[in-house]
């Protein structure tokens, strides 16, 4: 899945898990140890599928030639063009998706460890494991897709930030919501406020009667 279909996927299943984060009471100490269980688990059963990826690609061995432009980059304005094999371009974006999975567990465990952070952790329990079973590679060398429209190689790179970027925006999206006043108690502040200033007005045209009266 890609383009703005899976943007949209994306979406809806992180405020679907934001709503959800805000129901579990990640706050229980006995919940925290689960929701490190299942980051823990659900990272390195993303390993795993990797390297079973490598595997495959391995004993494919395709040698087809493929050529294509860099784009260009800070120490590399004008790109450059790459002569590579289907075999060797596919275990690089495999050991992309290696280093990704380590850098989010290295971050995220820190983030979790410093500052006691569990929603980014929970929404990293279930994104990864999403974004992996849509990816190109698993398309293409699991599902047997054919590699042409948009899995046709080059592939767009991906931030490898992104997904950190996502669990700590969701992270104070949560925040957020959980601080924000609700309904019912803005509505009971406004009928508090027209009551008040109804007594005073009240108590205004008694004071003016009284002195008329006089």
């Amino acid at each position: 899945m890609s383009g703005l279909g899976g943007q949209m996927s994306n979406m809806v299943l992180v405020l679907g898990l934001v709503q959800l984060a805000k129901h579990l009471n990640l706050e229980d100490p006995i919940r925290v140890q689960w929701v490190l269980i299942g980051f823990v688990v659900s990272n390195v059963l993303i390993l795993g599928g990797c390297y079973y990826l490598k595997f495959l690609i391995m004993r494919k061995n395709d040698h087809e030639t493929l050529k294509y432009m860099e784009p260009a980059s800070p120490g590399n304005p004008q790109g450059r063009e790459v002569e590579t094999t289907l075999r060797d371009y596919d275990l690089g974006e495999v050991s992309k998706q290696i280093n990704s999975v380590l850098l989010t567990l290295g971050m995220l465990g820190f983030m979790h460890y410093q500052w006691g952070f569990v929603q980014p952790l929970f929404l990293q329990s279930v994104l990864p494991i999403k974004s992996f079973l849509t990816s190109n590679l698993v398309r293409i060398h699991i599902l047997g897709q054919a590699a042409e429209g948009s899995l046709e190689r080059p592939w767009r790179p991906e931030n490898p930030f992104g997904k950190l970027g996502e669990a700590v925006t969701s992270q104070q999206t949560v925040a957020n919501t959980s601080t924000a006043p609700r309904f019912e108690e803005l509505s009971s502040s406004e009928s508090s406020e027209d009551e008040s200033s109804d007594e005073e007005v009240t108590s205004d045209a008694e004071s003016v009667k009284d002195k008329k009266t006089q």
